[in-house]
């Protein structure tokens, strides 16, 4: 009986987690140009992410607080990319692997295709090289101007020369175990994958929008119109949000559990 429904939740987890990831799959040259501005968009989000987990890094705080004030960042760097609509290259993959994965699904596809699989990949990658594109060209000198109007503003530089040095080298492969901590960052968006599945099913098994809908103490406060718009909000985002302030405090949490632990996380 555990192993039956555990792999219904499973399923019902992966067909979700495939409805969004077909959001990050273009097929028309316009949308691959709305996706590349999108994917800019998301870039200066992430730029201005950088510089108040910066500026965060500059207040003398308790361990907890510090890396709590960095998740809720990041956190709210994520939601805000949500309601935005903008795009995040990193995310894509978690998203994208359970939409291609549905390709071979028996129950979905009466003759499962490679050749689907192969086309959609292809496709995949494409928007995948787009959001890349867009982040990396808005995100490097949106940064620099974010820095040089710091310096301008306040009279002294962001960072200085010994800590800008020792941001380089933590993103240096050869200088830092940064692979290492890519793949515990992808750990991390494997799980907010799941998150955002299993939020979503709940919605849906346990009929939120329609309970919303019904809700006495809610008719009081809101037409039925606004509770309509209400519920249809929440079927369509309560999942990415759960999500997104997952991750978030995964990333900020995750050097405090390395430093808890003496490990290299």
């Amino acid at each position: 009986l555990f192993r039956k429904n555990t792999g219904m939740v499973a399923y019902q987890i992966a067909e979700h987690k495939g409805n969004t990831g077909e959001h990050y799959i273009t097929s028309t040259r316009r949308d691959y140009f709305l996706f590349f501005l999108s994917a800019a968009g998301g870039g200066a989000i992430i730029s201005f992410i950088a510089l108040f987990k910066t500026l965060l890094h500059h207040i003398d705080m308790a361990p907890f607080w510090e890396y709590f004030l960095y998740g809720l960042n990041y956190a709210f760097g994520f939601v805000l990319l949500q309601i935005t609509h903008t795009t995040l290259a990193t995310k894509q993959p978690a998203m994208t692997a359970s939409t291609l994965a549905s390709y071979l699904d028996a129950r979905k596809q009466r003759h499962p295709s490679l050749q689907n699989v192969a086309y959609s990949f292809v496709l995949v990658w494409r928007s995948q090289t787009a959001s890349f594109l867009g982040n990396l060209i808005v995100v490097f000198p949106l940064s620099w101007l974010l820095a040089a109007g710091f310096e301008l503003a306040f009279g002294h530089k962001l960072t200085g020369p010994g800590e800008a040095q020792a941001y380089l080298d933590a993103q240096n492969p050869r200088e830092s175990p940064a692979w290492l901590y890519a793949c515990f960052t992808g750990m991390f968006l494997f799980l907010s994958g799941i998150i955002t599945g299993y939020v979503d099913n709940m919605v849906r098994f346990r009929n939120i929008p329609g309970r919303v809908r019904a809700h006495p103490a809610l008719k009081w406060v809101l037409s039925p119109e606004r509770r309509n718009r209400l519920a249809s909000y929440i079927d369509a985002n309560l999942g990415g949000f759960s999500g997104n302030i997952a991750l978030g405090f995964f990333l900020g949490f995750a050097p405090l559990i390395g430093i808890s632990l003496g490990l290299p996380f």
